[in-house]
């Protein structure tokens, strides 16, 4: 049998919160507490997702009807026929709005079409990270200011101030040049090469120059890309991608641009080769002579391919009375403007060890500039093309023994075949890399009003 209410109590139906509830509902009404009435969380669900769909409809209220779920068929709408079972489809289905079909606009008005400056960015951290190397992005950005006004070497992209430097902030850099400084060093991980698409596409650069070592190319981008090649750290055993049609490489010998495409992959007519040069301050240096009494500086990358004792103890045979000093590529401090003109000035003789791939010797040219002789190694690709054949080789120079007056003959017919190749000009990478920026699309001409 129901259970029946007890006497004098009224029936549960008629009071809700009876019992355990009702007490819960004196002692909330009690002073000093809130007087809120519990609402079930579904109750509160319900009530949000009915005020979401009123002002979604409110807001789509005269553009378009209210999308429902895929599948859902509305009951008042059901026809027997299919061909109004299609029409309700396509009247459920909002079409794409377009901003040209609303408003006729000018062609250069279009909402739809980004208006931007064409810029070139160069990226010249590397004269801060890649030692002596890194020096060649030093010296091209210096030749492109000073070259300013200049009939061949005088660059658009600089003339009309639509180049950018990509750099660190303690760097310095002759010219007034637009820069963008970040901390955030050259690498080759999976975050650097991330970082750097991210600063490609968001700065709506134009063209990327970019100095990089052999094994660290990597990532191959989307708008054009100049990339000077530089030694690389360890091989070139790597496979590397498809680069874009839209890359070019740059490299100091033909020998180095046949590795590149045997070892890299790369096409051949996207390789240009540009020659080393000495650094534009030599012209504005007093050429002092030489003094053939000094010291005999050894300039070494640490490699195993020379036994640099055995050679110091034949060097050492030959001049007795001059003292022996020895440099590493990477001790970039010793190599800076002043203070190497300052050591050839008290150098008689100069050995440049190394047979790296990509190297450029603008040390060794220099040191011809200044009528220090200079030794190098047979293999080198570039001195070996610049200088075929020369007395200043080392094999040469170790079979057959060279006598001062020897040393300046070999020296002066160096200069001379140097200055007729223009590898000793004032401009000479300005002049070459204006000519490569004229082929970027969409590069700036004087006849531009």
């Amino acid at each position: 049998m129901p259970r029946l209410a007890s006497a004098g109590s009224p029936p549960r139906a008629l009071y809700p919160y009876s019992g355990s509830a009702f007490r819960r509902r004196r002692e909330s009404s009690a002073p000093g507490k809130l007087n809120q009435r519990r609402v079930p969380l579904a109750h509160i669900q319900k009530a949000d997702v009915e005020s979401r769909v009123a002002v979604a409809s409110v807001q789509t209220k005269g553009k378009e009807k209210k999308q429902r779920p895929k599948g859902y068929w509305h009951p008042q709408k059901q026809s027997s026929s299919a061909t109004g079972r299609s029409s309700n489809l396509a009247k459920a289905a909002p079409a794409p709005l377009c901003v040209s079909c609303v408003v006729q606009l000018p062609q250069n008005l279009c909402f739809n079409r980004r208006m931007h400056t064409p810029r070139l960015c160069i990226d010249g951290r590397a004269a801060a990270e890649f030692e002596t190397q890194g020096l060649v992005a030093q010296e091209l950005i210096d030749q492109l200011v000073a070259a300013q006004g200049h009939p061949h070497a005088g660059s658009e992209w600089v003339e009309k101030r639509r180049t950018v430097l990509l750099s660190h902030p303690s760097q310095v850099f002759s010219g007034q040049l637009k820069r963008f400084d970040t901390k955030r060093r050259i690498g080759s991980s999976f975050f650097y090469s991330a970082w750097e698409k991210h600063f490609v596409e968001s700065s709506s650069i134009t063209a990327f120059h970019r100095f990089r070592p052999a094994d660290r190319m990597e990532p191959f981008l989307e708008c054009p890309t100049i990339t000077t090649v530089l030694p690389a750290y360890r091989s070139l055993g790597a496979t590397l991608p498809t680069a874009p049609e839209s890359h070019r490489f740059v490299v100091p010998s033909q020998r180095d641009a046949t590795l590149l495409n045997e070892e890299c992959r790369i096409p051949e007519e996207q390789i240009r080769v540009i020659r080393p040069s000495a650094r534009r301050y030599v012209h504005f240096a007093d050429e002092s002579p030489t003094s053939y009494e000094g010291q005999i500086l050894f300039l070494t990358d640490g490699g195993g391919e020379l036994d640099l004792r055995k050679l110091q103890h034949v060097v050492s045979g030959q001049y007795p009375q001059l003292p022996l000093r020895t440099f590493k590529f990477s001790e970039a401090r010793e190599f800076s403007a002043k203070q190497w003109m300052k050591t050839l000035q008290f150098t008689s003789l100069c050995f440049y060890l190394t047979e790296r791939a990509f190297d450029w010797p603008f040390l060794a040219l220099e040191s011809l500039y200044f009528n220090v002789p200079v030794i190098f190694m047979d293999k080198h690709s570039a001195l070996s093309e610049l200088l075929p054949l020369s007395p200043l080789r080392l094999s040469q120079y170790l079979t057959d023994f060279t006598t001062s007056s020897q040393l300046r003959e070999a020296v002066e017919n160096a200069r001379t075949h140097l200055s007729d190749q223009g590898v000793l000009q004032q401009h000479h990478q300005a002049l070459n890399y204006t000519q490569l920026y004229a082929e970027i699309p969409g590069a700036p001409t004087f006849a531009e009003v």
